[in-house]
């Protein structure tokens, strides 16, 4: 079977793209955290996390989040730094369907972790902090 040359660009494009799509989902997230997960995606292994994070401040009676919640809501931190390469520039909004469950998800339980420890609502820009670099790019 012959191919056209110029629709070779076009094919290592697609395929670029599809590669990153699966690492999105795909990666290998113990490497990236501290504690052992058992989900290899990490869009899944977000949204686990968050969800653990959430269901542990509800146990909790006390206004301070315990160092386990904030250990996990940084376990998250060091998944999304891990993928930061692959959502530059305008790819976030490319590839916004992979990584949004785990995102809402890890806002849903910092807001909560906030709301724990300040008793007032985390600002956009307080999230967005947390979802930044050393460099305070996102």
């Amino acid at each position: 079977m012959t191919h056209m040359p110029p629709f070779d660009a076009f094919r290592a494009q697609l395929d670029d793209d599809s590669d990153r799509r699966e690492r999105l989902i795909k990666v290998s997230v113990p490497a990236v955290t501290t504690r052992p997960c058992s989900l290899p995606q990490a869009s899944r292994d977000v949204t686990t996390i968050s969800k653990r994070t959430i269901f542990l401040l509800h146990r909790i009676l006390g206004p301070a989040a315990p160092p386990a919640a904030r250990e996990m809501l940084q376990d998250v931190h060091r998944i999304y730094a891990s993928l930061k390469h692959d959502l530059d520039g305008d790819r976030f909004w490319r590839y916004h369907r992979q990584v949004s469950p785990g995102l809402q998800e890890y806002i849903e339980a910092l807001s909560f972790a906030h709301y724990l420890q300040h008793k007032s609502l985390i600002s956009f820009d307080q999230v967005q902090r947390t979802l930044c670099g050393p460099d305070g790019v996102p």
